[in-house]
């Protein structure tokens, strides 16, 4: 049986997507997709893939969305994940901004934009669906400049304040997620112009500091470049494999490719797929890495 509250159909999304595309205000995520692409044009390759792609919950599927309209593409006949997740989200807002307060509708109107902290804000309507959900009221507070709780849940028995704090897994992880992705864009195309495509994975004995990574991508590069293209060796920082092989014009599908890397990446460590050849889904001659420590 269907639950009104949280399930969607398919032919809803275009119509909920759209709910929240006025509820945010069309000039504003107008003029937030525009800068997101031309962080994407001005970006390397790796960086616009791994980086600006996933900084922000929403842009890349309502890029999607508007891609597909204006191609007069059904939107219920073409619901990719991202499609899906951001009609999810839009559900939400959508019915919980009718018991927020002005100020804070305002207040996540300009919060959910923001590229930088909007996982975090999103993370507070999530914690509010679940109460809600629970057919709890809830009761926002004032967005008056003042530091306090986010909401009140009122349930049958007693009241209780809620206040969200999204701790990012990255505080203490030895490789940081910023750091490899500058790692793998200073290594990766140096590596595609010597002619390679195949494997690098590579173990580091502990942490990688910001300013170790243009010394150790150069000691990479020079072991590829003295003929090091397969097997292990022993590198300043850890244990480098390699499984290269000179390009062979070899076509395969990132999505699948990056799906099976996703499956099969160790705990704590670091991966991706890397071409600069890209039609659509299909890449040539790509390189896959995987960067870890022992100590994650």
């Amino acid at each position: 049986m269907r639950n009104f509250e949280s399930d969607i159909y398919d032919t809803e999304a275009s119509y909920l997507i759209n709910k929240l595309y006025s509820f945010l205000g069309q000039a504003n995520v107008d003029r937030a997709l525009k800068k997101y692409q031309r962080s994407l044009d001005l970006s390397g390759p790796v960086v616009s893939e791994y980086t600006f792609k996933h900084r922000h919950p929403w842009w890349n599927a309502f890029r999607t969305f508007f891609d597909l309209k204006k191609n007069g593409k059904s939107i219920k006949r073409n619901l990719t994940p991202e499609l899906k997740m951001l009609a999810a989200d839009a559900k939400k807002i959508s019915t919980l901004q009718r018991f927020m307060p002005t100020s804070v509708q305002n207040k996540y109107k300009r919060d959910l934009i923001d590229s930088d902290r909007a996982f975090d804000y999103l993370f507070e309507i999530q914690i509010a669906w679940h109460f809600y959900l629970q057919g709890n009221e809830l009761q926002w507070y004032e967005d008056n400049g003042e530091k306090h709780p986010e909401f009140i849940v009122k349930t049958h028995n007693f009241d209780f304040n809620v206040e969200c704090k999204r701790i990012s897994v990255d505080i203490s992880r030895r490789i940081k997620r910023q750091d490899f992705q500058r790692f793998v864009q200073e290594l990766l195309p140096d590596i595609e112009k010597q002619g390679y495509a195949g494997n690098v994975d590579i173990v580091l004995d502990g942490r990688l500091d910001g300013n170790q990574i243009d010394s150790l991508a150069s000691e990479v590069l020079e072991l590829i470049k003295s003929g090091e293209i397969k097997g292990e060796s022993a590198i300043s920082l850890g244990q480098i494999s390699l499984k290269l092989s000179k390009k062979s014009k070899k076509t395969v599908n990132i999505i699948e490719q990056d799906e099976r890397l996703r499956m099969n990446l160790p705990n704590g460590a670091n991966g991706v797929v890397f071409s600069s050849q890209k039609n659509g889904n299909y890449v040539v001659d790509p390189i896959q890495m995987i960067l870890m420590s022992k100590k994650e």
